[in-house]
């Protein structure tokens, strides 16, 4: 794989991440148009490719991270509730899903 050109995209995206963050922290907790989950996703990537280049990085998790670009402990909080809410909704959300399919099967 070209370093340069991941080198890139890494730089690109982390450009990014502190208004992903800004936009999940002053987004609805009960209607969410930012996803909480899909930042920490991306901030864990960009931990995975920074060690993998064998960079010396201050932070070893999205929430370490969120801390270390200049955000306050009660954001980190914040982010990590909204974090929890959305997986919760998502687990709900499959369950439901699952639980119809069963029940689908079983009437058929």
């Amino acid at each position: 794989m070209n370093r340069e050109k991941l080198n890139f995209l890494l730089k690109t995206v982390e450009c990014k991440l502190p208004y992903y963050i800004d936009d999940v922290l002053k987004d609805s907790a009960e209607e969410p148009s930012y996803s909480a989950i899909y930042t920490s996703n991306l901030i864990e990537c960009v931990i995975e490719i920074l060690s993998c280049f064998g960079e010396d990085i201050s932070f070893h998790d999205y929430k370490s991270y969120i801390s270390f670009s200049g955000f306050s402990k009660a954001d980190v909080k914040l982010f990590e509730y909204k974090r929890t809410i959305e997986l919760e909704s998502h687990l709900d959300k499959q369950i439901s899903m699952y639980s119809k399919r069963k029940l689908k099967r079983y009437h058929e």
